[in-house]
């Protein structure tokens, strides 16, 4: 977990300020650590949904406009050459 640089009321994100509600929750709180593992699962899954979608979309959208992927490939080939 997140708990080795935690600094009390002083959040860098979001799981630093679930760490705090978790510090500071009454008893009838919905705050636990299996909640926060729950909902960080979610916002995995979530981000690789829409990062595959997207690349999907992307894929598909060059295959259908061969003329389009013909300019783009080069453009690609050269960034992977100058990013080793």
């Amino acid at each position: 977990m997140n708990t080795r640089k935690l600094v009390f009321r002083e959040p860098r994100d979001f799981v630093d300020y679930y760490m705090d509600e978790l510090e500071n929750r009454d008893y009838d709180s919905t705050f636990s650590e299996e909640q926060l593992t729950r909902i960080t699962l979610d916002l995995y899954v979530a981000g690789t949904d829409t990062t595959s979608n997207t690349l999907l979309t992307g894929f598909l959208y060059l295959m259908n406009y061969p003329h389009i992927q013909a300019e783009t490939w080069p453009k690609l080939v050269n960034q992977q050459d100058n990013n080793p």
